[in-house]
C-alpha cells in the first residue's frame, strides 16, 4: 500500500501519524516517505492522506523545502536582471533588503501564510510607510512567491489572497506662468550654477537626463542637444550613467536657443579656466558629467 495510518499516544493524546512512499531518491538509492502527523481523528487523517494522494496522482505535488523566504527573494531578484532597468533593479534590491528580509527572511517560505504577511505589512504601516512603498513591498512578495510556484518549490503564493495597496494620488504638476519663469530666471543668473537652472527650464529635460550631458552632445551649429545618456542614483550608492535606448521617448534632439547657447559658451570657457585652477591645486576629480562637471567638483569636494 502507498500511504499508511499509524495510532500514535493514548486515548488521552491520541494521534495519527500518515506515512506516503514517494520512491527512491535517484542520488542514493534510499526509499523516500512524506510524513505528517494528525492531531484529532483517524478520519482526518484518512481525507489528509487521500487529499494528498490524490495531488501526487496529478502531478500537483510539491516535496516540502527549507528554503526561506530571502533565498526565494534573492533568486527572484538574480533572474529579474537584465530584464528590468538599472534603477528598478535597485529598487526591489532596496525594499528586500530593508523591508522583508529582517523580518520575513529567515521564515521558512512553506510556512509563510497569509496572515503572517498581513501583520508584516501592518507592522510597516505603523511604521509610517506610505501606500506607494506598501505597494511595491507586497508586489515584490507577490512575484517572488508565484515564481517559486511555478517553479514548484512551493504549493501556494500566501500573497496572493492579499490585495495590493492602492496607488497615491498622483502628484498635481503645476507649471511656471510666464513671469513666474522671468523672475526664475533672473534669480539663475545671479548663482554661479544658474546655468543649469536656466537649461532645465528652457529644454525640460529631466534631471537624471542634463546632469548626464556631455559636450559632444551639443550641436553648436544647429543649436540643438542630444540626451544620449542618463544618470542613475542607485539607493545602495554612488552614481552611474546609463546609454540610452534609441527610442523616440528616450533617445531624442531638443533644440537649443541662442541665449541658451551663449551661457553654455560663457559656461564652457570658465569651466576651463576652473579646472585648471582645481588641478593646479589637486582638487579636480573626473566624476564625468562633463557639461556640469564643475557643479559636481563643487558639490562633492564642499
Amino acid at each position: 500500500m502507498r500511504g499508511q495510518i499509524y495510532t500514535r499516544g493514548d486515548s488521552k493524546n491520541r494521534r495519527y501519524l500518515v506515512r506516503i512512499y514517494l520512491g527512491r531518491d535517484p542520488d542514493t538509492g534510499k526509499q523516500k516517505f512524506l510524513r505528517h502527523t494528525i492531531h484529532s481523528t483517524k478520519k482526518d487523517a484518512e481525507t489528509w492522506l487521500n487529499a494528498k494522494l490524490r495531488e501526487i496522482e496529478l502531478g500537483e505535488y510539491v516535496a516540502p523545502s527549507t528554503v526561506t523566504v530571502g533565498e526565494l527573494l534573492d533568486l527572484w531578484l538574480a533572474g529579474k536582471r537584465g530584464d528590468i532597468s538599472e534603477r528598478t533593479h535597485s529598487d526591489y534590491s532596496y525594499t528586500i533588503k530593508t523591508y522583508i528580509k529582517p523580518d520575513l527572511g529567515s521564515i521558512r517560505a512553506s510556512q509563510l501564510t497569509t496572515d503572517r504577511l498581513k501583520e508584516h505589512y501592518e507592522k510597516l504601516r505603523e511604521r509610517g510607510l506610505t501606500n506607494r512603498t506598501l505597494r511595491l513591498i507586497h508586489i515584490v512578495i507577490k512575484a517572488s512567491l508565484r515564481e517559486a510556484v511555478t517553479q514548484r518549490k512551493l504549493v501556494r503564493n500566501p500573497a496572493a489572497a492579499i490585495q495590493t495597496p492602492r496607488k497615491s494620488r498622483k502628484i498635481t504638476i503645476r507649471f511656471f506662468k510666464p513671469d513666474e519663469a522671468k523672475s526664475f530666471c533672473e534669480a539663475a543668473e545671479t548663482d554661479k550654477h544658474g546655468v543649469i537652472f536656466y537649461f532645465a527650464l528652457e529644454t525640460g529635460m529631466r534631471p537624471e537626463e542634463y546632469l548626464a550631458l556631455r559636450w559632444s552632445d551639443l550641436d553648436w551649429e544647429k543649436k540643438q542637444v542630444t540626451v544620449s545618456r542618463t544618470s542613475s542614483w542607485p539607493r545602495e550608492g554612488g552614481y552611474k550613467f546609463i546609454e540610452t535606448a534609441k527610442t523616440k521617448k528616450s533617445h531624442r534632439t531638443l533644440p537649443v536657443s541662442s541665449k541658451l547657447m551663449g551661457k553654455l559658451r560663457d559656461h564652457y570657457g570658465t569651466q576651463i579656466v576652473y579646472k585648471k585652477y582645481m588641478v593646479e591645486h589637486g582638487k579636480w576629480e573626473d566624476h564625468e558629467f562633463d557639461i556640469f562637471e564643475r557643479y559636481w567638483n563643487a558639490l562633492f569636494s564642499a
